[in-house]
């Protein structure tokens, strides 16, 4: 089964190959999904003494769905050309008034101090490791629809939109400003510590990836400065795993070995699991893992309507799991044929928000989009969060809309074919 794994590794790469010669760019939508997959395949060789062999249908299903994202990526971003001519579009740029910064981090910094008494008032121990461990308890047995620091929880996605609104407003600065840097870096302190005080990695390392992928966007820097930010990410992700596990009693963490190991098991398992899923019988539901977020808000607001767990089941693979890609979700609602239908869909989708954004790069509404995409596409690998999710995209896209304000300009684009 190794040398089948092996072929499907080449495959990848050489497709990875000649997407990147088509299009020349890191960060193409189609480009990004078929290296995270590859790299999937890559880690399963490496590590296959940790997991079960693959059953031939998964890597089947990885390929198809490659195919098929890039396919409608392309149908998407193609045909974006424009003939050198003045067009008049409506732009959106991060509010640059003062006084609104101001009172956005007053009213931030209230809403942290809040997180923090709430958090205070239900931590125990006498180390802060016991306080965060009894903290992490108290948040994982909390099941109330606003979470566990109810209303405050909200004012997380409001600091992270101002945050990478902020970079980019940084970034494009002809030089360095003073007020942009140091409202860039007040709003990620006060995410940050919003997020600490949730206990999961999961948000810090995601303000992390956005800002790297709107590095990438703004700036585009050559070759040997995107391995730089490529390997910082992939260093910072890897120590934030390990201090996240030390602090929270999760996984061994004695050795480097140790944590590459625990590392290797969250980060792998789930193709595995996707296989002893695929082997199981089992009835499709039509939409009710997919798109769990509409009767959740039904039954948020009195129907008695029934929704799909968010927690699945766990299989042996042989170490116990409950991450089956994103796959799961559509193979559980349509069966098989939804691993070409949602890819092309959710391809096509990625490939206009990239031409979009390719051509207003001044448009920080739209940029933020494009960045914040990134992270579903990215997630793809452990699970479905296009849809499941759509609460809190909405929000970003709600505050990144009224944090940008409206102008209107008249912009020159060069004759020039990006697909």
């Amino acid at each position: 089964m190794i040398i089948i794994e092996i072929i499907v590794l080449i495959s990848l790469i050489g497709f990875m190959a000649v997407i990147y010669y088509y299009q020349r760019d890191v960060i193409y939508p189609a480009f990004v999904f078929c290296f995270i997959w590859t790299i999937q395949i890559a880690g399963l060789i490496i590590f296959q003494n940790l997991f079960i062999p693959l059953s031939p249908d998964v890597l089947l299903i990885v390929l198809t769905g490659i195919l098929f994202f890039t396919i409608g990526c392309f149908v998407g971003s193609r045909k974006a050309i424009y003939i050198s001519d003045k067009w008049r579009l409506t732009i959106r740029e991060i509010q640059c008034n003062k006084i609104f910064h101001i009172v956005a981090i007053i009213i931030l910094l209230w809403a942290l101090w809040n997180i923090y008494l709430i958090a205070s008032n239900v931590w125990s121990g006498d180390s802060l490791l016991l306080k965060l461990i009894s903290l992490r308890k108290a948040i994982g047995k909390d099941r109330t629809p606003g979470g566990y620091f109810g209303i405050f929880s909200y004012f997380s996605s409001i600091v992270f939109v101002l945050t990478i609104l902020a970079f980019f407003s940084k970034m494009k600065a002809d030089k360095k400003v003073f007020k942009y840097e140091i409202v860039f870096y007040l709003y990620l302190i006060i995410f940050l510590g919003m997020s600490f005080f949730s206990t999961g990695r999961g948000n810090m390392l995601k303000i992390f990836i956005v800002i790297a992928f709107s590095y990438i966007y703004l700036v585009r820097p050559k070759p040997k400065k995107f391995c730089k930010v490529f390997f910082l990410l992939v260093f910072f992700a890897f120590f934030l795993f390990w201090s996240g596990g030390i602090l929270l009693h999760k996984g061994d963490n004695s050795n480097f070995y140790s944590v590459l190991k625990s590392i290797a098991l969250y980060q792998f398992s789930p193709l595995p699991a996707l296989s002893i899923f695929l082997q199981s019988k089992h009835d499709l539901f039509f939409g009710q893992y997919t798109f769990r977020f509409f009767p959740a808000v039904l039954k948020a607001i009195g129907f008695d309507v029934e929704v799909k767990k968010r927690v699945l089941d766990f299989v042996h693979i042989p170490n116990r799991t409950n991450i089956y890609t994103f796959y799961y979700s559509y193979i559980s609602d349509f069966g098989v044929i939804s691993v070409g239908f949602f890819p092309f869909i959710i391809g096509l989708i990625h490939g206009q928000i990239y031409k979009k954004a390719l051509l207003a790069k001044n448009n920080d509404f739209i940029g933020f989009i494009f960045v914040v995409s990134f992270l579903p596409l990215l997630n793809s690998t452990g699970g479905e969060a296009y849809f499941s999710m759509l609460s809190t995209w909405i929000q970003y896209l709600f505050f990144a809309y009224i944090f940008t304000r409206k102008m209107s300009t008249r912009l020159l684009f060069q004759a020039k074919s990006i697909g």
